[in-house]
């Protein structure tokens, strides 16, 4: 249970539900099980008690609940983290208890999605006043098994640097919506989506109508 997807980095809860055999007439006594978790998926060290027994977990990656007693559902959490993307696949052990024997084991699946990253780059280190050169933007997407949708960045230039118009020599690989008016402060991209894996570029044509160093930074984000 929890949150099916969560950004690299990010923590959830990791939900627990443990249902009494509807033909049983009395409740479970000393019900427990352990959940050693995926490499990737960690847990700190706490301890509490739930469903009237005792849960346990330990860092890295162990879940255990012991002596609890189940009769009508019982549903507890564990905040779990991931540091890096991917699909992680949790499975734990077979519930067990006194009164009622072995039970089934239970799988839950996350995705962890990696952001996506930019590198803009001048096409010259230098031009002469009001001159022209290429600034390029290229975006990937880190994730070996996640789609990134609604990519977007906006660059606002550095002051002195211009969007040439009106030919700008605008091109993109990249399959959303980039705007960039010439003479305008700024380039931008919106609604893109990048398979896993992928990646695409922004290039445009700019003037520098101001002398000086200009140092040029921008972030993407997508929906994921």
């Amino acid at each position: 249970g929890g949150r099916a997807q969560v950004v690299a980095g990010g923590s959830t809860a990791l939900t627990f539900t443990i249902t009494d055999r509807p033909t049983n007439r009395d409740a479970l006594g000393g019900v427990a099980f352990t959940d050693t978790l995926p490499a990737g998926l960690t847990v700190v060290n706490d301890s509490s008690t739930v469903c009237g027994g005792t849960l346990t977990t330990t860092a890295p990656n162990t879940i255990s609940l012991s002596g609890a007693t189940v009769r009508q559902p019982c549903q507890f959490q564990v905040m779990v983290s991931a540091a890096a993307g991917g699909v992680y696949t949790n499975t734990t052990g077979n519930v067990t208890s006194i009164t009622g024997g072995t039970g089934n084991s239970a799988t839950a699946n996350l995705t962890v999605a990696s952001p996506p990253s930019i590198i803009n780059s001048f096409g010259a280190a230098s031009i002469p006043l009001m001159g022209t050169t290429s600034l390029s933007f290229t975006i990937n997407n880190p994730n070996t098994t996640l789609t990134l949708n609604g990519i977007a960045f906006t660059d606002n230039l550095p002051a002195g640097i211009y969007v040439s118009g009106p030919l700008n020599n605008l091109n993109t690989t990249c399959p959303g919506t980039v705007t960039a008016v010439g003479h305008s402060s700024s380039v931008s991209l919106s609604g893109a989506t990048l398979a896993a894996g992928a990646s695409c570029t922004v290039s445009i044509n700019v003037d520098g109508l101001a002398a000086g160093v200009m140092n040029n930074s921008v972030s993407v984000t997508s929906t994921e």
